[in-house]
């Protein structure tokens, strides 16, 4: 890619050549089967070229998608081929074999009809650093700026990021860590300009609870019927399950998991600290405006209206699930 293309280390180590099969590796080992039309809608997308930035809140699934795109690639002749970014690791490489083998791939002449990066904006300060100092790969997140190099233009970009607002820098309770993933956005011009983005909403349908619950607890009979009591118990919408709940309701051990989702009290925890321990992704801010909506209120705010929607917290022409449902209730307890 010419952007990147007068990126020449000044010195690195030779890249080491691995066995083939590490192109999966660290991916799960099926499909999740979770929001399989925007999945095929994306894929189809980036065959034909388009460029695309993914983003959503923070736990919204941006990962899951990610994974599924690129098991689809490297299944598919590896029209697709990308890498998984690990935040939690000092050289953010969740498998550098990965890294290796994809390089050797695209230096043999090999070109991707696309190229995925999950958690693309976390690299971005790195990488320009990189740049700026043609430092060589004795750090193996440098390898990336090389395999950029040589994609050939014709080959597209799927990214990912997660959003965040910028009532997080006003406030001087949330950690500098979270307040600083408001530049995300801004830290995607790095990769160039004229991607789609593609926004993942924070719900998902009833069809997706039972592809998850599938995952999660394979040996539990009756998924579809254990589904539509959970899309009822949890979700703000009749046929929507919220992801403002689902992430602690996954983390309970499985054997307690049927008898704990008829107990409000298992999901009623103190939601405004949870907004900020990655248990509930939205905003208090947004969530108040949610639950005004919800019980009528005219919001006059058309901006702020849109990302609701754009998040899945608010859905048009959706039937309301009504107060009773557990997402109502934690909406309340933080908007209260």
């Amino acid at each position: 890619m010419k952007r990147f293309e007068n990126f020449k280390p000044t010195s690195r180590p030779v890249i080491p050549k691995p066995t083939s099969g590490n192109l999966r590796k660290g991916l799960p080992d099926k499909f999740s089967g979770v929001r399989k039309p925007l999945v095929d809608d994306v894929y189809e997308r980036a065959l034909s070229g388009e460029s695309m930035n993914i983003t959503g809140y923070s736990g919204c699934g941006k990962s899951t998608l990610m994974k599924d795109l690129l098991l689809r690639g490297i299944d598919d002749d590896m029209a697709g081929l990308g890498v998984i970014l690990d935040v939690e690791k000092p050289d953010m490489l969740q498998n550098p074999d990965q890294f290796f083998e994809v390089y050797h791939l695209i230096k043999g002449g090999h070109k991707p009809k696309f190229f995925l990066i999950d958690e693309a904006s976390e690299s971005v300060t790195q990488l320009r650093h990189f740049m700026r100092n043609k430092l060589g790969t004795n750090r193996p997140l440098a390898l990336l700026l090389e395999i950029l190099a040589i994609l050939p233009d014709s080959t597209a970009l799927v990214l990912s990021y997660p959003t965040m607002h910028t009532e997080h820098i006003q406030d001087p309770a949330i950690p500098l860590r979270i307040s600083q993933m408001v530049s995300r956005e801004r830290h995607m011009e790095f990769y160039g300009g004229g991607s789609s983005k593609i926004v993942v909403p924070s719900s998902f349908s009833i069809c997706d609870m039972t592809a998850i619950l599938e995952l999660h607890l394979s040996d539990q009979p009756n998924l579809g019927t254990v589904a539509e009591m959970l899309g009822k118990q949890i979700g703000l919408y009749c046929d929507h399950v919220s992801s403002f709940l689902l992430k602690p309701f996954l983390k309970l051990p499985h054997a307690e998991v049927i008898p704990m989702i008829t107990k409000q009290d298992a999901f009623l925890f103190d939601a405004g600290k949870a907004i900020f321990q990655g248990h509930v992704t939205p905003l208090a801010h947004d969530l108040a405006l949610a639950k005004k909506i919800l019980d009528g209120i005219d919001v006059k705010s058309e901006e702020d209206v849109k990302r609701l929607r754009e998040h899945g917290i608010i859905m048009e022409g959706a039937q309301f699930a009504g107060k009773d449902s557990l997402t109502y209730r934690c909406i309340s307890a933080v908007a209260d």
